[in-house]
């Protein structure tokens, strides 16, 4: 994640408790850029000492997460931040669900080959894709990624 490479990723994230229960992803975008982008974005160091801007855009329409706004007035000891939607509009173009036997979790994502959104990568049964797989567990880190794995449609 912090190579010091210009670099757009659609990404879909799924979460136990956030997305799971709706049969969805959060379908959204990671954005590598060497100089800031527009919109929210972090600067990180780069493997190689540089900057490198990182931006988590989420896709268009309603997204499958969402996030209650900061009471202005005490309502009790705990409140959710976090509400189930159902998603809409490109944000709802990955359905996915788990499930939890034996210890284990078992994903299953389904997404159109071709959405016609320009927020999403559109799959060409004739190409090579590159991608990662990343799990966390209530950490945050992003150092748990995969190696580069090449997706092949046969």
């Amino acid at each position: 994640m912090l190579s010091p490479v210009d670099a757009s990723w659609d990404i879909w994230q799924w979460k136990a408790v956030r997305t799971n229960p709706q049969g969805f992803a959060m379908d959204r975008m990671h954005i590598y850029s060497k100089s800031k982008p527009e919109g929210k974005a972090k600067e990180h160091k780069a493997r190689d000492g540089t900057s490198i801007w990182i931006s988590r855009p989420e896709d268009k329409g309603k997204t499958v997460e969402g996030k209650v706004p900061m009471p202005t007035e005490f309502k009790g000891k705990h409140i959710a931040q976090y509400i189930n939607n159902i998603p809409e509009g490109s944000a709802a173009d990955v359905r996915a669900a788990g499930t939890w036997n034996n210890g284990k979790w078992t994903l299953e994502f389904v997404r159109a080959l071709t959405t016609g959104n320009d927020d999403d990568v559109q799959l060409d049964l004739s190409k090579i894709y590159q991608i990662a797989i990343s799990t966390h567990d209530r950490t945050g880190d992003m150092d748990r990624a995969s190696d580069a794995i090449c997706l092949k449609f046969k």
